[in-house]
């Protein structure tokens, strides 16, 4: 199992941090999600590979936020 941390700068509350949750944990290969609101930082477990960065970021720009990797 494989995890990396991403950056979401523009969670600026609950609500945005549970939105940017559940976008991730509907894509197929995410496990889990812990995201800090503070540091902005989303750690994305995943059940085998990591999922491409693009359909991460194309999912998180759905729920109305951008995800990045700095």
């Amino acid at each position: 199992m494989q995890e990396n941390t991403y950056y979401v700068h523009d969670m600026a509350c609950g609500g945005c941090l549970n939105s940017v949750t559940q976008s991730l944990l509907a894509i197929d290969g995410v496990k889990d999600v812990q995201a800090n609101l503070q540091t902005k930082a989303v750690t994305i477990q995943f059940t085998n590979q990591p999922v491409n960065l693009d359909i991460l970021a194309s999912q998180v720009a759905d729920a109305g936020y951008s995800l990045t990797r700095e």
